[in-house]
């Protein structure tokens, strides 16, 4: 089916019209999108899109885009079934796998609750999805599941990551991504035969997808200045060639119209390109958003933090230098007194008579590293805690783990972080509320089981309460008016009202989101500086890992966010303290000065915990959780790891302590 070449759309419907100044925006015209993924059905002559979250139809020659599905869930890599009448994509948010019947528009989880489910795909037979998951702590590997019994099996077991799976037409040959380390890999299972390796590359492989006729496959590899769209000619031998070499191309599965003709992703555009052509033609497309809502009122309620089994005797810290949390650059010539757990003073240099001094003159004293959001593994252990010490990291928010105390980490014998746990939201708050200071710090929507799984009132009453809720989605930020979201890769900037608007390469988006702080969760496996990471000498010491991170576009600049930044480690599935570290890398690469993102590994997210004042920074009453390190951090991100000792509760304990403490047995 050949298209004619279609008059394009004006170039004024190229920009979103949205007027920021009022409290309510009008409604929005979208006619670009950030990281499109899309599939043709023939039998409708339609595409779906994820567009702004949600999945959206236009026609195959483009026109009006229709809403066909509110995914509440950053919703993405849909696929057309075989007979049209139904898709299944990805759910963001844990929504794992899901179909969306397009006759009533009901919807079904196909994927188990309790894996990371990917990257879905149609059998030609209809009867079955292929997709890519991974367990905790596992890899990826390919599964389907039969539709009419929900029986679920797995296709391969690799040591890689086994991603991004496709059937060919006729549903006896299966192609897919394998990562092994740093080495990428192109795989063909032919019927009845061992698997293949087709291509393997040191630069990364993408969304391999099949000619309807099966004589080659497509793929995306990355170039210096992004990604380039091969094809692999299944002849003997197999021949590469490259078929699209253009700026701005996004690796998802591209959607063949016909053997000829195939539709895919570049600069924020959807293009149509026929196999021989040198260039793809724009199809053009307007979607219509509806109006943001006026940010309701929000406090987060203040919270006593318990100082638990302080040092008994007084202690002054001095450094050459001291960077209090509070503002920009440094302090010289200060001593630090602490008592009881707690900073008492914060004063210039003198004679302290009796009280003991550690003078450490080459190092720079900075408040210990504050984790807002953090994931630890399920078999932790009294001295793990001793080596996420060892990253400077004196407070973390997270899943407290069954059966683990986290009193043990408040003695001297075996320190750790200052656990805060965070609570599920599964339901309303209690009617009867006895002091604030037993709330959860953070209610956390993981949409795990269903994604209206939490309402937008039971939202606001916690948030009624000063307890924020944090949404893992930008979009479901915007369903539930949560508090709190994830930035993840979203180029976003939080203005007046709570309006949550996107840039990139030139347009403007505005979503309904009426957040207050952002949380980071940034880092990847393309990280500036991740390699370096991984050599440092507390990796060698770590945790076990809890999972291994995908490889995603970094946010551009978040100098531009009036919201303030809260480091969160867990999103980037690296392991707990090597986490926290690959997140201050991010927030260096995202543009943020020195003195920025310590504040945002410090006061912001105290601050979001309703702990301003009280730890995070050093200043007279807040915890004595402090940070010693060689060299200059303001200047050098990288110098934070340089750790020299750590204070928490008001003892001392130096690197080589804890790395021998974490090595201790018990």
């Amino acid at each position: 089916m050949r298209r004619s070449s279609a008059a394009r759309w004006p170039r004024w419907l190229i920009v979103l019209s949205v007027f920021l100044s009022a409290p309510l925006l009008a409604q929005s015209v979208v006619t670009r999108g950030d990281r499109l993924s899309m599939d043709y059905s023939i039998g409708r002559d339609q595409l779906v899109v994820n567009l702004l979250g949600n999945l959206w139809s236009l026609p195959g020659g483009g026109g009006v885009a229709t809403l066909m599905a509110d995914a509440e869930g950053a919703s993405s890599n849909p696929s057309w079934s075989p007979d049209s009448r139904q898709i299944v994509f990805e759910a963001g948010g844990f929504g794992g796998i899901q179909i969306l019947n397009t006759d009533d528009g009901s919807r079904r989880r196909v994927s188990d609750e309790n894996v990371d489910a990917r990257f879905p795909n149609w059998h030609p037979s209809g009867d079955r999805v292929l997709y890519s998951a991974r367990q905790a702590g596992g890899h990826y590997d390919l599964w389907e599941v039969d539709l009419a019994t929900n029986l679920r099996w797995r296709l391969t077991r690799s040591p890689g990551e086994d991603r991004e799976a496709s059937w060919s037409a006729d549903g006896r040959d299966l192609v897919w991504v394998r990562q092994l380390d740093h080495e990428w890999q192109l795989v063909i299972r032919p019927f009845g035969q061992p698997d293949t390796v087709i291509k393997t590359s040191a630069q990364e492989l993408r969304a391999p997808s099949w000619r309807p006729d099966g004589t080659l496959v497509t793929y995306f590899e990355r170039a210096d200045d992004g990604f380039e769209l091969k094809m692999m000619i299944l002849s003997d031998p197999a021949l590469e060639r490259t078929l699209v070499r253009e700026t701005g191309l996004y690796p998802s599965r591209i959607a063949w119209e016909d053997r000829n003709a195939f539709f895919y992703s570049s600069s924020d555009h959807i293009k149509r390109r026929d196999f021989d052509d040198w260039s793809g033609r724009i199809v053009n497309f307007r979607a219509s958003v509806g109006a943001p809502r006026v940010a309701p009122a929000f406090a987060v309620a203040s919270r006593e933090l318990k100082i638990t089994t302080p040092a008994e005797r007084p202690l002054v810290i001095r450094a050459a230098r001291l960077f209090d949390g509070r503002g920009k650059g440094y302090r010289n010539g200060v001593d630090v007194l602490i008592s009881e757990g707690l900073v008492a003073e914060v004063t210039a240099r003198k004679d302290w008579a009796d009280i003991p001094i550690i003078d450490l003159p080459s190092t720079t004293l900075v408040p210990g590293l504050v984790d807002s959001w953090a994931s630890l593994p399920a078999d932790l252990s009294a001295t793990d805690g001793a080596a996420l010490l060892a990253w400077g990291i004196t407070t973390m928010v997270t899943r407290i783990p069954d059966g683990f105390d986290p009193g043990v980490w408040e003695s001297e014998s075996t320190p750790g972080p200052r656990l805060l746990p965070a609570t599920t939201l599964d339901g309303p708050p209690p009617d009867v509320v006895e002091g604030m200071s037993q709330l959860p710090y953070l209610v956390v929507d993981t949409a795990r089981t269903e994604p209206r799984a939490a309402t937008q009132e039971q939202v606001a009453a916690w948030q009624t309460l000063g307890v924020p809720v944090l949404a893992t989605s930008w979009r479901r930020a915007g369903a539930l008016s949560s508090a709190l979201f994830m930035a993840g890769d979203q180029p976003a900037t939080v203005g007046a009202g709570g309006i949550l608007t996107r840039r990139d390469s030139g347009f403007r988006e505005t979503l309904s989101l009426t957040t207050r702080q952002l949380l980071s969760g940034l880092a990847d496996t393309s990280t500036p500086g991740i390699e370096q990471l991984y050599e440092s000498r507390q990796a060698s010491f770590s945790m076990r890992q809890t999972g291994r991170p995908l490889r995603r576009r970094l946010l551009q600049d978040l100098r531009r966010s009036s919201a303030p930044v809260a480091l969160a480690s867990a999103a980037n599935g690296m392991h707990a303290g090597l986490a926290t570290h690959a997140e201050l890398l991010a927030l260096a690469d995202g543009k943020l000065s020195g003195d920025q993102i310590l504040i945002a590994a410090g006061r912001n997210p105290a601050g979001m915990l309703g702990l301003a004042g009280k730890t995070g920074e050093i200043s007279v009453g807040a915890s004595a959780d402090l940070l010693l390190v060689s060299g200059d951090p303001l200047t050098n991100i990288n110098d934070l790891r340089n750790v020299v000792a750590v204070v928490r509760n008001g003892r001392f304990f130096s690197l080589v302590n804890l790395l021998e403490r974490r090595t201790t047995v018990e």
